[in-house]
């Protein structure tokens, strides 16, 4: 009896050690994390609704509501990153009722962009424009006009139509419309109207504007139903005299030339195969070796 006694008392005494460690445990963990609140606001100190709030080195983020205003659960001694279109991305450590302001980027926001009636900023464009400028052109060594849009800009299918050197890719802006006409777009060089860029070097363009919808083509009418690619290429400048060169070299080579059976040699093959069961077809008898 006085056995069983001690076993309980133990047994009640092993739940209790248990149980505290276990609220020792859960509190150490809450007390990990930490809630966090605070403010966003731009340089004019106006509230910046849907702003990315973000827990460096990890993928715990968090939007700002229509107040400019936040909550996040991050880690203690977290930093967390403020972004958003137009304003420079900001870090800072984490700290309750904290506010933040956002820097404007007037550069990204000004940038000039071409469309069909002149040139707008492009925080003013509300139509579908992609761009390709002088940089992304002198990134990477292109033969063509066309060429330096593949991979540049959005939306844009461009496909090589064969494997000749320096032959010119397939452009489609807007897909593919007709199924008898032309589906190419039209290129606007320095405000001509042409059909064709392949004569244009790559060195001499400045920038590339790409209109994808019907309100930024709509002055070119019918001709823009493809799209239309803007080209304007590089003026002089006053200045000191600059001289650049940029020079290519490629060369395009067969991995695997084999060579192919003649007349003779097919039928040895076919035969071969007919006697095996992989197919079954009969070729005339009269097929020599210098049949090509």
């Amino acid at each position: 009896m006085f056995f069983m006694k001690t076993t309980n008392n133990l047994t009640a005494i092993r739940s209790f050690v248990l149980l505290c460690f276990a609220l020792l445990f859960s509190v150490s963990v809450s007390a990990q994390k930490t809630r966090i609140t605070g403010e966003v606001v731009g340089d004019d100190h106006e509230p910046v609704v849907g702003a990315t709030v973000l827990e460096v080195g990890s993928q715990n983020r968090t939007v700002t509501d229509a107040d400019g205003r936040f909550s996040i659960e991050v880690e203690r001694n977290a930093t967390l990153r403020f972004s958003y279109i137009g304003y420079a991305t900001k870090d800072q450590k984490a700290a309750n009722g904290m506010k933040v302001i956002l820097k404007s980027e007037v550069n990204m926001l000004n940038e000039v962009v071409a469309i069909g009636y002149g040139s707008v900023r492009r925080k003013d464009v509300t139509t579908a424009v992609s761009s390709v400028s002088t940089k992304d052109l002198e990134s990477r060594p292109i033969v063509s006009a066309t060429a330096g849009i593949q991979g540049k800009a959005a939306g844009i299918m461009v496909s090589q139509a064969n494997g000749q050197p320096g032959s010119s890719p397939t452009i489609r802006v807007r897909g593919t419309t007709s199924m008898n006409g032309s589906n190419n777009p039209l290129y606007v060089v320095d405000g001509v109207p042409m059909t064709d860029v392949d004569f244009l070097s790559a060195d001499d363009i400045d920038e590339i504007h790409i209109l994808k919808d019907a309100s930024s083509a709509a002055i070119y009418g019918s001709r823009a139903a493809n799209g239309v690619i803007i080209i304007n290429t590089k003026q002089g400048k006053a200045g000191v005299t600059k001289v650049s060169l940029n020079a290519h070299y490629a060369f395009n080579t067969v991995r695997d030339n084999r060579e192919p059976l003649n007349a003779a040699q097919y039928k040895e093959l076919i035969n071969e195969m007919n006697e095996r069961g992989v197919t079954k077809l009969n070729l005339p008898d009269n097929l020599k070796d210098c049949t090509d």
